[in-house]
């Protein structure tokens, strides 16, 4: 696998419009969102409406980043020391507010495939990690090494720091992708009364050389 040639920049308060925008465009026709949303014309409205308060969230705490400066891909890691959301942590970041201003469905939608990809990281994630929750390139520029940009460098320090990291993923193709950077399937399930796969995947560190190999 070819190295990217650029590392990432940590978003600032100034650039969460750009990287909602980003993503929002992104995850148009997502399979999360299109079951969060199942009306096209309502999901490009609220989409937007739904990621910023997350974007905005996180981007007090540094863990935000895009590809460069352009802001053509995003990746949110949550590290270590961050549990899954629950409801009490919803209500305290004051992000359950938010998402009610997008309707009760579409929030109990939201928190049905919340509540479902916290059951997965908790089974099958117990140790310490890094967990990458977002990962978004612009359909305009997909293709141009922008996602790898993006998880190259964390996995070299995750690696340096022996430290495994996990994410869920909602399609076979992002699954086999993530295959290539060295995450491995190790859950599976399907959202109760729906069509929605969640894979759940981690990877474990490269190990150290012995001294004197």
């Amino acid at each position: 696998m070819k190295p990217s040639n650029a590392e990432p920049i940590t978003i600032t308060s100034d650039q969460v419009t750009a990287a909602t925008a980003t993503l929002a465009r992104a995850f148009a026709d997502y399979p999360v969102f299109a079951y969060v949303f199942p009306n096209p014309a309502e999901r490009s409205r609220l989409l937007p409406r739904c990621i910023e308060p997350m974007i905005r969230h996180e981007v007090r705490r540094g863990t935000l980043q895009a590809s460069s400066p352009g802001i053509e891909g995003v990746a949110m890691w949550l590290p270590p020391d961050d549990g899954f959301p629950t409801m009490w942590g919803f209500l305290r970041s004051g992000l359950l507010f938010d998402f009610l201003s997008l309707g009760v469905g579409c929030c109990y939608r939201l928190l049905r495939v919340a509540c479902l990809a916290g059951r997965l990281r908790d089974r099958h994630a117990p140790q310490p990690h890094w967990y990458l929750q977002i990962l978004g390139v612009a359909p305009e520029h997909q293709g141009q090494g922008h996602a790898a940009r993006l998880l190259e460098p964390m996995l070299a320090r995750f690696d340096a720091e022996q430290v495994a990291c996990c994410l869920d993923t909602e399609t076979a193709e992002n699954v086999a992708y993530y295959e290539r950077f060295g995450f491995q399937t190790v859950g599976r399930a399907v959202l109760h009364g729906s069509d929605l796969t969640f894979w759940f995947m981690t990877r474990h560190p490269a190990s150290r050389p012995q001294r004197g190999a």
